[in-house]
């Protein structure tokens, strides 16, 4: 399964880097591959634009994300 997010800051952490979020979404989906699709996007936020694909049984959670 493969889904396009926009990641972008703005949780809890302020400080939180695209690095913190990619290793988090591993933490809780193991089967998650990531794949930059957009480096500089036009998004709020500025991170990439990152393809995400994962297995079915992780895609409640990401989905969630």
């Amino acid at each position: 399964m493969k889904t396009v997010k926009t990641i972008a800051w703005g949780g809890s952490d302020d400080n939180e880097t695209f690095l913190d979020v990619l290793n988090l979404i591993q933490e809780n989906a193991p089967s998650a591959r990531f794949r930059i699709i957009e480096a500089y996007p036009n998004h709020t936020g500025g991170w990439p634009l990152v393809e995400i694909e994962f297995n079915e049984a992780d895609s409640e959670w990401v989905l969630e994300f």
